[in-house]
């Protein structure tokens, strides 16, 4: 070879420099774009009652009719679910990577379109992008939006770059599971209630410590020229000097507000918390649009209420004529108070909904679909805490058992299977050069 024909090692090394860092920020973007769609899709999957609240603020705002619980908002939401986590398995495994792409930049053009003018006109104070799971301002998320377009934005460059972990021939089925999983979690949420709850309503919550939040305290004492800090279980003898206070914020709360008036418009909250016994507040957000078909089961949780000296409630935001006509419709006797719109969404997903307090702490919660019957009822009484537990365990129970393991057994089934051609393979061809010519 020839001087000429030479190429400086510097230039070598600086283009393939220029390659692995262009490749680690494909892999970079691909990936955050990936969780970043994947947990978007399930919080929504996980909630999607709490969506249609999003929505329903929305068409609001643009003098739309459309209240949560309709069947447009129904579809709304699962489409919603269902293109953002299957964009999310897309960009995980790299396959489909013109789709993937595309829709990516699609999908983030458009999201940030929208975030723009609810920055600028601020029609709702959260877009609801990540659920109740995480709270954003309006300004946060349209930072987020505008750092994820520019992610897809790369990313539509150098999709070539992008990895794909699994085969062409198998990534159907990953595809479909995912696809089947996620609409099994959301129509299951809409259902009944949502397997993990986000909102400052879940179970096992104490309400009075949830609206006051938690604080810590630590004091700043001086002895001899040297300062020191101290918490309250371990304060200094007299002949420490006080310098300072200090109170940190350990746990925010999670409730705002919990209001609920009687029809004298006297505020029962502090009783009903305070209530050593069984209260059970019966949620309706919307009294028109309320489901009717579990106005049986609400009367016999009454009757069951008023047999055992249980305190029982309905609380709703409707008129005297929205409960009156309730009433001609269900045969409700139940007493009624009321609460905000916001606040009876949060407490139960559900239209109607059911919810069980003792000592002021959430101890089970049903959907107009799964009404406690008398047995149900009558076992409260001594496994309380059972039910709390139990609850818990079946949400992360499902999540684990039904999507990351077969999830990464397919995976695993796929590597195995591209293992085993390529060693045939290789196989093959090593067997064909040990052939005598």
């Amino acid at each position: 070879m020839s001087k000429k024909d030479k190429k400086p090692p510097f230039t070598v090394t600086k283009h393939k420099a220029i390659q692995i860092l262009l490749r680690l920020t494909t892999l970079f973007a691909q990936w955050i774009l990936a969780a970043v769609f994947l947990f978007s899709g399930f919080v929504k999957a996980l909630d999607p009652l709490g969506m249609e609240h999003k929505f329903e603020a929305y068409c609001a705002e643009a003098g739309l009719n459309v209240m949560a619980g309709s069947l447009y908002l129904d579809v709304a939401v699962i489409a919603l679910t269902l293109v953002e986590f299957t964009l999310g398995v897309y960009l995980l495994l790299g396959m489909r990577r013109r789709i993937a792409t595309y829709g990516a930049f699609v999908f983030m053009l458009f999201m940030t379109i929208v975030t723009i003018y609810i920055y600028i006109f601020n029609p709702v104070p959260d877009c609801g992008c990540f659920g109740a799971a995480i709270t954003l301002t309006n300004g946060e998320t349209l930072a987020k939006n505008i750092v994820l377009l520019a992610l897809t934005i790369f990313l539509l460059t150098q999709s070539r770059r992008s990895l794909r972990i699994i085969s062409q021939r198998n990534q159907w089925l990953l595809s479909a599971y995912s696809l089947v999983y996620l609409l099994g979690i959301t129509l299951y949420s809409l259902h009944y209630l949502p397997l993990i709850d986000f909102t400052g309503y879940a179970l096992g919550t104490d309400i009075p410590k949830a609206m006051s939040g938690e604080y810590a305290m630590t004091f700043t004492y001086e002895k001899n020229g040297k300062r020191q800090v101290f918490t309250e279980t371990n304060l200094p003898d007299s002949t420490w000097k006080y310098v300072d206070a200090t109170t940190t914020v350990v746990t925010a709360p999670s409730i705002a507000d919990f209001s609920l008036l009687d029809r004298q418009g006297e505020d029962i909250s502090d009783s009903i918390l305070a209530d050593t016994g069984f209260v059970f507040i019966a949620t309706i957000p919307h009294l028109p649009t309320a489901d009717p078909g579990c106005s049986d089961a609400l009367n016999d949780v009454f009757d069951h209420a008023i047999d055992k000296n249980h305190r029982f409630y309905c609380a709703t935001t409707g008129s005297e004529q929205d409960i009156s006509q309730w009433k001609d419709r269900t045969g409700a006797a139940y007493p009624f108070i009321w609460g905000s719109a916001e606040m009876l969404k949060a407490m139960v997903r559900s239209n109607p909904g059911l919810l069980l307090l003792k000592n002021g702490r959430i101890i089970a919660k049903w959907s107009r679909n799964n009404m406690p019957d008398d047995g149900e009822l009558s076992s409260l009484s001594d496994a309380v805490e059972h039910v709390q537990r139990a609850s818990r365990n079946r949400s992360f129970g499902i999540l684990f058992l039904w999507f990351i393991v077969p999830f990464l057994l397919l995976l695993s089934i796929d590597r195995i299977w591209i293992g085993s051609r390529y060693y045939k393979i290789y196989h093959h061809y090593k067997s064909l050069k040990n052939v005598p010519q």
